[in-house]
């Protein structure tokens, strides 16, 4: 079934990338999405659902990935709770302001509720804005009942009293941690999203940018870097952080949290200069250079002295994990993805439950159509394998 007709209509309406989601998951929406509808063929099927709703909504029910759990992520939350206790809290202070979007069943919204209630913030304190355009996730999000399958990240006895075991199995979360959360069906690609929206303090957007054409990327941080407030930061998935350096934002240094602020680098893809040049990058092999300092330059931008640094490193110790995936990390950030998958499979060779690599290895298999190879690395994540032996 030839699928470019579906690909133009994704890509104009939702501004999904066809060659990340795969010819093959394509098809398999066409013949799906036909057959539901009772229509034999794609194209009349196409030209039916861009007037009818209910055809448009199951559509994306089919395309739209809304896989999320209750504290994706935890370095993230970490930060959130780090970034509001670092916030003034005098009597004028506003709200702290934070937007999920995509927010998909709803649980980083409320685990963002969680989170700042165990800071001692009160509801009234905070608000989350939370988007999807996925209606059926909206209603799960909005209803707040949660198999186990989202709590596949253990979480802490404090992080617990926020959620109410029913005897289904299913868990309700609380009124206290549903009071600050609204839920709003909207497209993110659509102008008309955040035109009456500005300040939001954080920005959790993370595990799109991957699925969507670079137009429709650079429209949607446009978008979102204007209803950032100032001093705001913009979380993103942990492949995504070179699209944000190429759009010129800047890392606030938190490798794990992948958070941006709007502060811009004063120059965007610069090549390398000349070796003579460049002392600190020509000289890997200078005495007690060490990782960190190697991750500040990646975090800084300059991506090309911390490459050539982090290759040296390996050079004189090259079973380090912890190097070998930092290179795979800056690979990534510098475009670098062929050479970054195999990073991360040389930290997996040597480490196979290191929990990053395969987050960042799903996240690529997922990103080009592959979820069974994404589910199965999934499955081998250490917290997943925890969550079971919790369990039993």
């Amino acid at each position: 079934m030839n699928t470019r007709t579906l690909s133009d209509l994704l890509a104009s309406t939702l501004g999904l990338d066809a060659s990340v989601l795969g010819q093959g998951f394509l098809s398999s929406v066409a013949v799906a999405v036909c057959r539901e509808a009772g229509i034999s063929d794609l194209e009349d099927y196409l030209r039916a659902v861009v007037r009818d709703e209910a055809l448009w909504r199951s559509l994306v029910e089919r395309v739209v990935v809304s896989e999320t759990w209750f504290f994706r992520d935890a370095a993230a939350f970490a930060y959130l709770a780090a970034f509001a206790r670092a916030r003034p809290k005098t009597a004028g202070t506003p709200p702290l302001r934070i937007l999920s979007a995509p927010c998909a069943t709803g649980e980083e919204a409320y685990s963002a509720a969680i989170c700042l209630l165990e800071t001692g913030l009160p509801p009234e304190a905070f608000s989350i804005e939370a988007l999807d355009v996925h209606h059926r996730a909206l209603d799960t999000a909005r209803s707040a009942v949660y198999r186990a399958h989202s709590l596949r990240t253990p979480i802490t006895s404090a992080q617990a009293r926020y959620l109410t075991p029913k005897a289904d199995g299913t868990w309700q979360v609380k009124p206290v941690a549903r009071a600050s959360v609204q839920f709003r069906q909207a497209n993110m690609l659509q102008p008309l999203t955040f035109a009456s929206e500005c300040g939001f303090d954080i920005i959790f957007c993370r595990n799109l940018l991957v699925y969507l054409l670079p137009a429709a990327r650079t429209a949607l941080l446009t978008a979102l870097t204007r209803v950032l407030a100032p001093g705001g930061r913009l979380l993103v998935g942990p492949a995504e952080a070179g699209i944000l350096r190429e759009f010129g934002l800047r890392s606030t240094g938190d490798p794990a949290a992948f958070a941006f602020s709007l502060e811009r680098r004063a120059a965007v893809n610069v090549p390398a200069p000349p070796a003579a040049e460049t002392p600190r990058a020509t000289t890997p092999a200078r005495a007690g250079i060490g990782l960190a300092e190697i991750r500040s330059l990646g975090d800084a931008g300059e991506l090309p002295a911390a490459l050539r640094l982090c290759t040296s490193y390996l050079q004189a110790t090259p079973q380090s994990v912890e190097a070998l995936f930092l290179l795979g990390t800056l690979q990534e950030a510098a475009g670098m993805a062929m050479a970054a998958t195999q990073s991360f499979r040389r930290v997996l060779y040597l480490e196979p439950s290191h929990g990053e690599a395969l987050l960042h290895l799903a996240l690529k298999h997922e990103a080009q159509g592959d979820h069974p190879g994404a589910a199965r690395l999934r499955a081998r994540h250490p917290d997943r394998v925890n969550s079971r032996v919790a369990a039993k």
